[in-house]
């Protein structure tokens, strides 16, 4: 508690605490691979074990080590189909069985905690069953442990992980019951249990099997202010 962590665009990562009534930066030096990886932060995420992992756009992850105040990188090696898919991080989700996913432009990757790498899932047009796009926004878990994955051109994703299948829903605009843009920023539950869904044009909520589109509408005060919609937050009422 107390401990704040700041993602900087250049200026890396920026720690503010509480407790130890202390401000440190961590940046990249490009003398130390132990450093913190170069590039915008795009993505902190604390795992339940208290690990602090840090994306950058183009620079892979890095896990951070308190202990000796250094930081793991992980980045792509084409010679290695175990090593992070793309290192243009895009965002981190950890799931309920503690799984850290980390979202990429090239991809899935599933953090193995005991071999230390990456289970990936690559884009491919030939599976109808696939995964559609390789660049990858999002991530949210539902009830029965399996994920939505919104994507940078082929809309939703739903990830049944006990088939390893992708279910597809991609917008048409002649059908208004689908969503709404196929650029998918974020996605949340609210305390109904229904799925919104924010995209590059208007927000959406999942329910009942179809989409309800929410647009600006100049001619009503009470419609959404616009239509790009970047991230969602519930608060207490629900």
């Amino acid at each position: 508690a107390g401990e704040l962590w700041i993602g900087t665009n250049g200026g890396g990562v920026n720690h503010m605490s509480k407790v130890r009534k202390s401000y440190t930066v961590y940046a990249h030096n490009p003398k130390d691979p132990q450093s913190l990886p170069a590039g915008k932060i795009t993505a902190i995420l604390e795992d339940h074990a208290g690990n602090l992992w840090v994306g950058a756009y183009n620079g892979g992850i890095a896990r951070y080590d308190e202990k000796t105040g250094r930081f793991i990188r992980y980045v792509n090696d084409p010679d290695n189909p175990r090593s992070l898919a793309g290192n243009i991080i895009n965002y981190m989700y950890e799931d309920s069985r503690n799984s850290l996913w980390v979202l990429s432009n090239s991809g899935l990757s599933r953090y193995n905690q005991v071999t230390d790498d990456f289970d990936n899932i690559y884009a491919n047009a030939n599976n109808p069953n696939g995964l559609a796009d390789s660049i990858v926004y999002c991530m949210l878990e539902d009830e029965k442990s399996n994920l939505w994955i919104g994507t940078y051109t082929a809309g939703l994703e739903y990830y049944d992980r006990s088939t390893g299948r992708f279910t597809h829903f991609t917008s048409d605009p002649g059908n208004p019951e689908t969503v709404s843009d196929n650029l998918i920023y974020h996605l949340l539950y609210d305390a109904r249990g229904r799925l919104w869904v924010a995209t590059n044009n208007g927000l959406n909520r999942y329910e009942n099997g179809r989409f309800y589109r929410y647009f600006h509408d100049p001619d009503n005060l009470k419609s959404i202010s616009g239509n790009t919609i970047r991230t969602l937050f519930l608060d207490s009422s629900g």
